[in-house]
């Protein structure tokens, strides 16, 4: 009976077409779908709870959560009944679990993360482990405890580096590494794991969401940072001409951002012509694109602006881009990084004005 050997085919043809770039779901669910249907023909209860974890995380891909978490949970109960609650499959179903709930339910999703991460070390499996590491450092990242999320990454990097070459899971891994050190402001180590990601970047851009122009964008802004404004300028040109090439609206945002770290560069140079036409063509662009900025962005734009103006001399046009940007402080609470940038442009223009 080659029954559990077909639906273990299409388990894999149905993650072939949910992973690749461009995910294709209706192709995805139909091959999960007949996997289940075998499974639950053959009784197979191991394969048929395997066969609903692919679905709840097609479901989610889809924006239908609620649905993925009654999967996962009906998973979740059949591992634990047939298989014990200290099992692989069953740290498998957690994890998969956990990152549905990672959206809206941060807590519970933590819980089911940690106990995973508890059963892979117990049955000594470094890959899963690292899986579990990483998505426990995306919890924490997404609420904002950097230094947390940090900690996972690296312990995760190091079941990782064990097995070798570059793979996906390695260059996402770094990239995320890379931008939490730029949150958390250790600029060279920024620097040391983004330089990691850049060549094999280029193999597997697009996949897992994890995107080269984006990462050029952020290298750039850590270059900045640690004073190599050369290298920056070189990534920042280099994240433009992707962005520029698309029509999404996340990409025209990006480039409106990265044309005003060049002009942040220019100014660095004392290029005052190209810093100038940098805030203008931004300025420009913003006006196209303002409805699906983000209040943080639109403050950050005004800001370096002003900074910008400062470095050119021109201040009377930063006071006017620094007002703006206190314009939109008082308006809505927003995060701290975003208040103290603004302070820090005004403490450069008070002495100035």
């Amino acid at each position: 009976d080659f029954s559990p050997h077909l639906s273990a085919l299409h388990k894999v043809l149905g993650r072939v077409y949910l992973h690749q770039r461009t995910p294709i779901l209706n192709i995805a669910y139909f091959h999960y779908y007949k996997s289940f249907e075998i499974s639950q023909h053959i009784q197979d209860n191991e394969g048929l709870a395997n066969a609903l974890d692919a679905m709840a995380e097609l479901l989610d891909c889809a924006g239908l959560g609620k649905n993925a978490c009654y999967l996962c949970a009906t998973s979740l109960r059949m591992k634990t009944r047939s298989l014990g609650s200290d099992h692989n499959d069953t740290a498998d179903t957690l994890l998969i679990f956990a990152k549905i709930l990672s959206k809206k339910e941060v807590r519970r999703a933590e819980k089911y993360l940690e106990e995973a991460a508890r059963i892979y070390r117990l049955h000594n499996f470094p890959q899963k482990l690292a899986f579990a590491l990483e998505a426990l450092g995306s919890t924490y990242e997404e609420t904002d405890q950097l230094i947390k999320a940090k900690e996972y990454y690296l312990e995760a990097l190091q079941f990782v580096q064990r097995s070798g070459g570059p793979s996906l899971f390695l260059v996402k891994l770094l990239t995320k590494i890379g931008l939490t050190c730029y949150k958390l402001e250790d600029y060279a180590d920024s620097v040391k794991f983004f330089k990691q990601t850049i060549d094999p970047l280029k193999n597997f851009d697009g996949l897992d969401g994890i995107s080269l122009k984006d990462t050029l964008y952020w290298f750039g802004c850590a270059l900045y940072e640690v004073e190599d404004a050369t290298s920056s300028l070189h990534n920042f040109r280099a994240a433009l001409h992707s962005f520029s090439k698309s029509n999404l609206d996340h990409d025209k945002k990006m480039a409106a951002l990265t044309k005003l770290q060049i002009g942040r560069i220019h100014a660095l140079l004392n290029e005052t012509i190209e810093a100038e036409r940098s805030i203008e063509e931004v300025t420009m662009k913003v006006q196209h694109i303002q409805r699906f900025m983000t209040i943080e962005e639109l403050a950050m734009i005004a800001t370096f602006s002003a900074e910008i103006y400062i470095s050119i001399h021109k201040f009377e046009l930063s006071i006017l881009r620094f007002e703006e940007a206190l314009r939109i402080l008082n308006s809505v609470k927003l995060k701290q990084e975003i208040r103290d940038d603004v302070k820090d442009v005004w403490r450069k223009l008070v002495p100035m004005y």
